[in-house]
């Protein structure tokens, strides 16, 4: 796999994780604020209905019909809230509403118990969802409020529209952005690679990069042209061995070719015969020990040598004998 495209996935992966994870948190923030809020409304109808039914001191006289008290403070929310009055035995007595609110076995036992405490619940009723909130009566019985809370769960349906939305575009922007730094970062790699394959070609290793970019990848390149450099090095000086081993061979070579034409001659006596064997055999001793130099050259042996004292009268006549 290229590197750019690693680099791209790796760059998108990271950009959908981190949208995720904010979307999730901005719409579970939302959502409760928006609940949040309700409650506060349901809370605040619970508040204003205590307050109406608590008994006042100018009551209507004994003769006078009075109106039920709880019924008469569920008259001014029964407009924006759906209300039920449960008594002591289960049963509604008081609906206020175009629905009917569940009742369930955690309000069955609120209603026989006046220090329970109050649930809130979030369910549909004929496919509208509600948001119900039950209170135990002090004297027995509970009180719901419900609220139709439809716009909320559409403003939370936009949210969580526009999260995706913004999350897409996102990690395209990112995608674009990975793509174009990716393919930035890839151009000196790439020249580098070309330039590689060109010398591997080629065998041409005068060629210089010069690649600007990151301080990595301009240490890359320095660090390749310092071996074009070793690698030119190396040749230079494996023609100059080669040079210098043919001229090494070509004296004894000589020498062995002039002693063997002197040995064909019939009118040599015995001890001229024997100094030519002697020097022959030297010549020989001489072209063993070379090629046994240029075979440790060539298997880049690299020995460890010992300094030693050279007597230059010694070498000097070594080569005027040779």
């Amino acid at each position: 796999m290229k590197l750019r495209t690693r680099f791209l996935i790796a760059t998108s992966v990271i950009v959908f994780l981190t949208v995720s994870i904010l979307s999730v948190a901005i719409y579970a923030t939302v959502s409760k604020h928006l609940l949040s809020e309700v409650d506060n409304t349901l809370d605040a109808r619970v508040v204003a209905i205590a307050e109406s039914i608590r008994p006042r001191n100018n009551a209507a006289p004994g003769n006078r019909r009075q109106r039920n008290p709880l019924e008469e403070a569920l008259l001014p929310i029964r407009f924006d809230t759906v209300t039920q009055v449960i008594d002591p035995r289960g049963n509604v007595v008081i609906a206020l509403g175009q629905v009917d609110l569940p009742i369930s076995n955690d309000v069955f036992e609120m209603v026989a118990n006046p220090l329970a405490q109050r649930m809130r619940i979030t369910t549909k009723i004929d496919g509208v969802p509600y948001r119900i909130l039950s209170v135990p009566i002090l004297r027995g019985g509970a009180l719901q409020l419900g609220k139709d809370i439809s716009d909320i769960e559409s403003a939370k349906d936009g949210i969580l529209l526009w999260l995706f939305v913004l999350g897409l575009l996102a990690i395209a922007a990112s995608g674009s952005a990975g793509w174009f730094i990716a393919r930035r970062t890839a151009r000196p790699i790439q020249k580098l690679a070309a330039a590689a394959e060109h010398i591997a070609a080629t065998r041409e290793l005068t060629t210089t990069l010069d690649i600007s970019g990151d301080a990595e990848i301009e240490q890359l390149a320095t660090s390749f042209n310092t071996m074009l450099v070793a690698l030119r090095l190396s040749r230079e000086q494996q023609q100059q061995l080669v040079q210098d081993a043919s001229h090494e061979l070509r004296t004894p070579l000589t020498s062995l070719r002039a002693n063997s034409e002197l040995l064909e001659r019939e009118n040599l006596d015995t001890e001229t015969k024997n100094l030519i064997l002697r020097d022959i055999r030297a010549e020989v001793d001489e072209l063993a020990a070379l090629t046994g130099e240029l075979s440790s050259l060539a298997s880049d042996q690299r020995l460890i040598e010992q300094l030693q004292i050279v007597n230059l009268g010694e070498a000097v006549e070594e080569v005027v004998e040779r």
